[in-house]
C-alpha cells in the first residue's frame, strides 16, 4: 500500500485561507410562507403567516401541546459560573443582570418557537460603583410583524434589526431563532409542522360538523301549494307561490323552509281507487321533516385523529397529555422524557 505523509505545519498554513470563504447561507429574507398543499381532500390552507400562527395558538389541543413543551424550559432554573481564574465580581456583576430578567426573557424568547424568531432591545443604563460600567436595564420584546432583520448579504451574518427608520445594531439587540437553517436568522415555526396537513384536517372537520349539528338540530318546515292564484282574506287574488312564501316567513324556524308546487300526478286516480288517504291529496300541505342523524361519531373520531396529529408536530406525543386508550404508565413516562430532551434542546 503507498504510504502517505501528513502536512506539515508550514504546508498546510499555506494551504489554508483565514476567515469566512462561502457567502450568504439563506435563500428568504423572511418566515412567511405560501405554499399550496395539494394533497386530495385538503382544503387550501392558510398562509403561514404571524396572524395564521395566532390563530393556530388559540387551538385547544395546540395551546395545551405548547403548554406542555414549554413548561419543562420555564420550570428550569438558571446558575452562572465563572471559569477558573475569572475575577468573583464579576461572576457576581453578571449574575446581577441576567437573574432579575431571565424569567422574562424566557417567556418572551419562547415565541421564537411561534414565529421562527423574538427579538429583544437590550436598554443599558449606566452603573457607577467605583467604575463605570454599561448594565442592562430592560429587554423589550419587540413585536415580529413590525421587525425586520437585517443580513449581512456577503456573509450571511445577522446584523441587526429595523423597526421603521429605528434600527438596532446586534449590540443593542438579543435575538433568539428557532429552527434555523443555514443562515436563516428567520427561523421556522414549529406550527408549520402542521399548518398544510393536519391543522386543515381538523379546521375543516370541525367546521362540516357544525354544519352537520345545526342541520340535524332543526325541523326543516315543507309547504306544498295548489299551482294558480287564490284570494287572500281581503278579497285580492295573488299568486299562490306568493302566499306559500308569506307562510313560510310567519313560522318563525331559524332554518329555511321548502316551498314547492302541490300539482296532482297524472295517476292520482289510481292511488285513490288503491285506498290512499284523501287528506294527503289536498291541495295546501304543510310538513315539518326532522333529521334523524346518526353520524356524529364519525366527526369525532376525525378530530380525535386530528388532535393526536397536532400534538405529534408540535414534538409533543399525545399520551403526555390526552387521554391514553392503551398501554401502561411507564410508557407515558417515555413520552414524557421526550418532551423533556426536546425543552433541553430549545
Amino acid at each position: 500500500m503507498p504510504s502517505t505523509t501528513l502536512p506539515t505545519r508550514e504546508e498546510l498554513a499555506a494551504k489554508v485561507t483565514p476567515g469566512e470563504v462561502t457567502g450568504n447561507q439563506s435563500a428568504s429574507k423572511s418566515n412567511v410562507s405560501f405554499m399550496v398543499s395539494r394533497d386530495v381532500g385538503f382544503e387550501k390552507p392558510p398562509p403561514g403567516t404571524f396572524e395564521t400562527y395566532r390563530r393556530m395558538r388559540r387551538n385547544p389541543t395546540l395551546a395545551m401541546a405548547r403548554a406542555a413543551a414549554f413548561a419543562p424550559i420555564r420550570s428550569a432554573g438558571m446558575t452562572i459560573i465563572a471559569a477558573k481564574g475569572v475575577n468573583e465580581n464579576r461572576r457576581q456583576f453578571i449574575e446581577a443582570q441576567v437573574a432579575p430578567l431571565w424569567r422574562h426573557i424566557v417567556h418572551q424568547a419562547l415565541h421564537a418557537v411561534d414565529y421562527g424568531v423574538q427579538v429583544f432591545e437590550l436598554v443599558y443604563d449606566l452603573v457607577r460603583d467605583g467604575q463605570t460600567l454599561y448594565a442592562i436595564k430592560k429587554a423589550k420584546p419587540l413585536w415580529p410583524d413590525q421587525t425586520e432583520l437585517l443580513i449581512d448579504r456577503a456573509t450571511g451574518a445577522y446584523d441587526g434589526v429595523k423597526q421603521g427608520d429605528v434600527i438596532l445594531k446586534p449590540e443593542k439587540t438579543l435575538r433568539f431563532s428557532y429552527d434555523v437553517e443555514g443562515t436563516n436568522w428567520w427561523g421556522r415555526s414549529r406550527y408549520e409542522n402542521v399548518r398544510e396537513t393536519a391543522w386543515v384536517g381538523w379546521d375543516g372537520t370541525a367546521k362540516k360538523m357544525a354544519k352537520y349539528g345545526a342541520k340535524i338540530a332543526g325541523v326543516i318546515p315543507v309547504i306544498m301549494y295548489p299551482e294558480g292564484s287564490s284570494r287572500d282574506s281581503s278579497g285580492a287574488t295573488q299568486d299562490n307561490f306568493d302566499i306559500a312564501t308569506r307562510m313560510m316567513d310567519r313560522l318563525g324556524v331559524e332554518m329555511s323552509g321548502i316551498v314547492m308546487p302541490n300539482a296532482f300526478a297524472k295517476w292520482a286516480g289510481d292511488l285513490l281507487q288503491r285506498g290512499v288517504d284523501l287528506a294527503q291529496l289536498r291541495p295546501w300541505l304543510v310538513q315539518f321533516h326532522e333529521p334523524t342523524g346518526q353520524h356524529g361519531g364519525d366527526f369525532v373520531q376525525q378530530l380525535a385523529y386530528w388532535d393526536k396529529q397536532l400534538a405529534r408536530g408540535w414534538l409533543v406525543p399525545e399520551r403526555v397529555f390526552q387521554e391514553g386508550e392503551h398501554g401502561t404508565k411507564a410508557e407515558a413516562g417515555v413520552h414524557t422524557n421526550i418532551v423533556l430532551a426536546t425543552g433541553q434542546e430549545i
